[in-house]
């Protein structure tokens, strides 16, 4: 009976001793040193988003490009004032994929958060492409497509929601990407396979009545898989 009673507040002697301090708020808000870290296709690059500069000032991350054939420190892209990065991917071909996001506040007119009436606080995402200098930001596989009298509104709502992002990224290409675009003429969902380098791209498949893409060689970017529905 005493040795059960001596092991007991040896045990709660220890448990108050491994007793440690609460972690704070701020720690849990922090943002990561690094993070959203990828290598290029061919393996000539890192990209991936890091801690600002001024990181003691502001908690935003900046962008960073490091060249694994010349080594050395990276190349850093802080975010601005109006925008902020959020995501980074390195594709090939020297181009990084890029997400970025920045305050907006407007009317919705039942637009994503579905709110019709009065203006909404909310964040624009968008996704950018650019190359290993980071010098040039250019709207991600976007194209101006518009159908005669579309409402601003109408257009807004792909702003806020998205026009085009990456499908696959064809690993056994050196080049090619395979995107996936609305048509804001026909609101119709299509498939471009897109030359990283020259900017060129070929129409894959266009989405028809009640048609549409459903599996995709990961590897080739052929199309293996449709489906369709049919009222009965």
């Amino acid at each position: 009976m005493k040795i059960r009673t001596s092991l007991l507040v040896a045990a709660a002697t220890m448990t108050g001793t491994a007793t440690a301090e609460p972690i704070a708020i701020d720690d849990f808000a922090r943002r990561p040193a690094i993070t959203s870290v990828s290598m290029s296709r061919d393996g000539d690059y890192l990209v991936g988003l890091v801690a600002a500069p001024n990181a003691d000032k502001d908690d935003s991350l900046a962008l960073a490009v490091w060249d694994l054939e010349k080594g050395g420190s990276p190349v850093v892209t802080p975010s601005n004032d109006r925008m902020g990065f959020d995501y980074a991917q390195a594709l090939k071909a020297g181009k990084l994929f890029v997400g970025g996001t920045q305050p907006w506040t407007g009317s919705l007119n039942g637009c994503g958060e579905g709110r019709t009436t009065g203006n909404t606080k909310t964040f624009l995402s968008k996704l950018y492409i650019t190359d290993t200098r980071m010098k040039d930001f250019d709207e991600a596989f976007a194209k101006s497509t518009k159908r005669r009298g579309q409402s601003k509104q109408t257009e807004r709502c792909f702003e806020l929601a998205g026009q085009a992002g990456l499908q696959m990224d064809l690993p056994l290409d050196p080049n090619d990407v395979l995107v996936r675009r609305i048509n804001l003429a026909s609101l119709a969902t299509e498939y471009h396979r897109v030359d990283l380098k020259s900017g060129k791209e070929n129409l894959v498949y266009r989405q028809t009545g009640g048609e549409g893409a459903d599996l995709f060689d990961r590897r080739t970017g052929e199309l293996l898989v449709k489906s369709k529905a049919e009222p009965i």
